[in-house]
């Protein structure tokens, strides 16, 4: 017999789906930060975003010539700007598309605990002429246009209009009106007269091979329903079970993702609240980011494929996984689930669950307009 504890963690995060116009930037800054970097003779200053992000480690990425061939770096976020986290360089980087990321962990104080999640911009969906944003290391907003959807014939990155573009900008996120991410800011070109970036995609393909995965960034296409902060609408009434089958039977490892479909409990919409997995390993349990935050994912997959989300994941007592969800703006589910864990191989099943992994998935109504 195999004991299942069901207590929860509190660790709020959030994600940053802004209204239309122009992106909201007290939201997006949180997940953006200041990086300086100690060379001889002088310093380097540029910009990161966060890749993934836990109580006890926050993973950014920047460009590779800002971090390189430093003897240190100092980390700046939003929240607190004035005082610097240390942070390490990994090893592994992209000299191609200038990529490299940094770690900090905890200094004798908690990491910022309200890093949002950024939502990225489909494939293939980038028009000339479209109307786009940069960051710099202070925090500042400059405006800018596509003018090219290439880069010396190579379409993994784009060029766009130099305004007011320098020092300070690399690493940077650019944005699109919708607040959603399209790309990283590589450098300036042709003397200064056009700036250079990285298609996000194209990013997050590379980091995926060198063995970084970027939970803190989801996908929303565009045009796609998303929840807008700037209508009425609540989560309501008693948390509901969408999908629970645990149970105190022996088990082993190699749990199969479940299923579930919202519309049991009627049709419209549904808040998600927290999605957790049992991982008993054979009484060795199986803890989320002891050595990389990115072991502890839990996620969701739509009825039609697409990753619906993905959230990171933390550890009770040795076994139990459980990632709680954004709620401002909530997470929204109207449909049929696939639950997704990083670590299948521990994710515990047993006859009794047909094989299934241990998944347990709690919603509320959601009251309001939630479509566009």
């Amino acid at each position: 017999m195999n004991r299942i504890f069901t207590c929860w963690l509190p660790y709020v995060f959030s994600i940053a789906i802004p209204a239309f116009g122009t992106p909201e930037w007290n939201t997006l800054n949180r997940s953006v930060v200041k990086i300086e970097a100690d060379k001889r003779p002088a310093g380097d200053t540029g910009v990161g975003i966060v890749i993934a992000a836990s109580p006890d480690s926050i993973r950014i990425l920047t460009a590779a010539h800002v971090v390189a061939d430093a003897a240190g770096w100092r980390v700046y976020f939003y929240s607190d700007q004035a005082v610097a986290y240390t942070a390490t360089l990994f090893p592994k980087s992209s000299d191609a598309l200038d990529l490299a990321v940094l770690e900090v962990r905890p200094q004798g104080r908690a990491l910022p605990a309200n890093i949002p999640q950024l939502a990225m911009r489909d494939r293939s969906t980038l028009p000339l002429d479209e109307r786009i944003w940069t960051i710099d290391s202070e925090w500042v907003h400059i405006q800018n246009t596509i003018v090219r959807l290439d880069h010396d014939a190579d379409t993994r990155m784009f060029e766009y209009t130099k305004v007011a573009i320098a020092d300070g900008f690399s690493g940077g996120p650019v944005f699109d009106d919708d607040g959603r991410l399209v790309g990283i800011h590589r450098e300036g070109a042709a003397g200064g007269r056009y700036a250079v970036a990285v298609k996000l995609d194209s990013a997050i393909e590379v980091l995926a091979v060198l063995g970084y995965n970027t939970p803190n960034l989801i996908p929303r296409a565009a045009g796609a329903p998303k929840p807008r902060a700037d209508l009425p609408g609540e989560c309501v009434g008693p948390e509901l079970l969408a999908f629970d089958n645990w149970n105190a039977d022996v088990v082993d490892n190699g749990g199969k993702s479940p299923m579930f479909d919202t519309r049991r409990f009627g049709q419209g919409s549904y808040c998600l609240v927290r999605i957790a997995t049992y991982h008993w390993n054979h009484g060795q349990g199986a803890t989320p980011g002891m050595r990389n935050p990115q072991d502890g994912v839990i996620g969701l997959v739509d009825g039609a494929g697409k990753n619906a989300g993905s959230w990171p994941a933390h550890v009770l007592d040795n076994v139990n996984w459980v990632a709680e969800v954004p709620s401002n703006p909530p997470v929204l589910l109207d449909g049929a689930y696939t639950v997704t864990d990083s670590l299948p191989a521990t994710w515990s099943q047993n006859k009794a669950s047909g094989g299934v992994g241990f998944a347990r998935v709690t919603l509320r109504l959601y009251r309001g307009p939630d479509r566009l």
